[in-house]
């Protein structure tokens, strides 16, 4: 690979893009490594092979990921925001794939959507329908034919690091250096004077800081500065760093405050990790010698139904279905135990099996009493987004009222 190329703003993006992909899945349970017929130049087909857990995980044993650095883009226009992907650039990782006998996961890195996103290369062909079109949707331009992939085509899996954000958003793929501000809730349609305002009223309510005046006058005490805040950060939920970032990223943009922007990004980044990590080794999980019998049944504003659960003459144990308790407030449920859900009962309970009478039926259950710290811990620390952790507060407020009549 040339050098020429090698210093362009796209090969650069794409290489921060394989870091942010390889720490998502290092700090999910994965190993990494390089193809085994890596380039000595370090081209290679994909990126990537993974050796994921065999239990409780989306991906599973030894697979293949290819990730792409891109923003959607506007088809019919502008309706439908897509991925596009040369037709023979995908057969090309097809061929390699069953080469390899093995699946390929696409993984993209979305700055602009601030979004990780996965899919395995056979699920993004089966179709889709988003109003009147059907996609994935072939174009054909003057290089060749392009497959339309729609963004929801795609799965989101978490999000990349602030810090890193900042890493591809350093990189100008127009050369023009714009200074663009960002609305802290992806609704708001305000002016550049409302955002300032909006992000300066936001750090003085989360942080009790006044920017730029608050700051240090020497960069030197910038690092102890930033970490004092530590005591401030651990009283909010996770979901509000995000908008925090964006406020303290418009005001850097209007003020130059890159010591303490890069400092603070880093501190959000270490509280997120410090409070969501969780192992990602098989849990134990807990097997009653005594069978179980339905007890009750639930029936969640959603209309889910979650299951209760008592042991054979112990109806003072009780239990919740794990997957539809889950499944009731909308959290996601793939790869359950492994979940933002599944690393909340980690922290604050254990994990279930239960026989089911005389049967060989299995139910995977957390403890009744249990529920209420589950989803404070889901709420706060583990969801990265607003509606969740919404859907979490409500269903905790409903279910204290429901377990009443149990």
């Amino acid at each position: 690979m040339g050098k020429m190329f090698e210093s362009t703003p796209k090969y650069r993006k794409g290489l921060i893009g394989e870091e942010i992909i390889r720490d998502f899945l290092e700090f999910h349970g994965c190993t990494v490594s390089r193809p085994k017929d890596t380039a000595p130049s370090g081209s290679s087909r994909v990126d990537f092979v993974l050796n994921a857990p065999k239990k409780f995980s989306l991906w599973k044993g030894t697979e293949l990921v290819e990730v792409k650095v891109m923003t959607t883009m506007g088809y019919s226009y502008g309706r439908f925001p897509v991925y596009n992907f040369p037709i023979n650039l995908i057969e090309d990782y097809r061929r390699y794939a069953a080469e390899k006998n093995l699946h390929l996961n696409f993984f993209v890195v979305d700055e602009e959507r601030e979004q990780i996103f996965w899919r395995d290369i056979d699920e993004l062909e089966i179709p889709l329908r988003v109003e009147e079109r059907t996609f994935p949707v072939d174009v054909e331009h003057k290089s060749g034919i392009f497959h339309y992939y729609h963004v929801k085509q795609f799965v989101p899996v978490g999000r990349p690091n602030f810090a890193d954000l900042e890493r591809l958003r350093s990189i100008n793929l127009s050369h023009v250096d714009k200074k663009i501000l960002r609305p802290l809730k992806d609704d708001d349609e305000l002016s550049d004077e409302e955002i300032i305002s909006e992000s300066r009223d936001a750090v003085k309510n989360f942080l009790d800081l006044t920017l730029p005046d608050d700051l240090p006058t020497s960069d030197e005490k910038i690092p102890l500065f930033v970490d004092a805040m530590r005591s401030s950060l651990r009283r909010i939920p996770t979901y509000r760093f995000r908008e925090i970032y964006h406020a303290v990223r418009n005001l850097n943009a209007a003020d130059a405050m890159p010591v303490f922007a890069e400092k603070f990004y880093a501190l959000l980044d270490t509280v997120k990790r410090e409070r969501q990590r969780a192992s990602y080794q098989t849990p134990y999980i807990f097997k009653p010698k005594t069978s179980a019998k339905k007890f009750a049944e639930l029936h969640a504003p959603d209309d889910t139904t979650v299951e209760i659960f008592a042991l054979e003459g112990d109806e003072s144990k009780l239990f919740a279905e794990m997957f539809h308790l889950a499944e009731a407030f909308g959290c996601d449920t793939r790869g359950l135990i492994h979940s933002d859900f599944g690393n909340a009962v980690k922290a604050t309970s254990r994990f279930y099996t239960l026989n089911f009478g005389s049967t060989d039926k299995k139910i995977s259950a957390v403890p009744v009493k249990d529920v209420p710290a589950i989803l404070r811990d889901y709420a706060f620390n583990r969801t990265d987004y607003a509606e969740k952790f919404c859907a979490a507060k409500k269903f905790s407020s409903w279910w204290k009222n429901a377990v009443t009549t149990l």
